[in-house]
């Protein structure tokens, strides 16, 4: 058995005992008024958790350290605060920073990022956590350099 997140109806996330399935998505369900459900069954690495939020390992990572934190309350994004409001969104950021804490202590660097419009895959308000490599040719390699720098 794995831990999982799963999701009902009215937007919470859980972390449960079970199979692996589906990947972390976050749909609208227009046949019970917008509730939210999360179809979510990989199994995950729970890093933090309050009872607001969830913070994990990403399940399909893109750097050597790649965590997402997200309210279990349905966020559809940074600039769409839902109902949850600024008050958890307060709530994230704490998480976020201490995740972040963690990695920069542990690794020496991190970075934080959201994404937003076509950006966003899941329209769930979701931040990732990571740390890129030791090297500029480790970090380069994923995303390039910036501003036509190479390393």
């Amino acid at each position: 058995m794995f831990d999982c997140l799963v999701g009902g109806l009215d937007g919470t996330v859980e972390v449960v005992e079970g199979d692996p399935g589906l990947g972390f998505t976050c749909e609208v369900d227009s046949g019970t008024a917008g509730e939210v459900v999360f179809l979510v069954g990989t199994p995950v690495t729970v890093v933090a958790e309050t009872d607001a939020v969830l913070a994990f390992e990403h399940t399909r990572p893109s750097y050597p350290v790649h965590i997402v934190v997200v309210p279990k309350q349905h966020t559809p994004s940074l600039v769409d605060l839902g109902e949850g409001g600024e008050e958890l969104l307060a709530e994230v950021m704490r998480t976020v920073r201490e995740v972040a804490k963690q990695v920069e202590q542990e690794y020496g660097a991190c970075s934080v990022t959201t994404n937003l419009g076509r950006y966003q895959e899941s329209k769930h308000q979701h931040w990732h956590i990571c740390y890129r490599g030791e090297t500029d040719a480790e970090i380069t390699a994923m995303h390039g350099a910036h501003e036509g720098k190479t390393p």
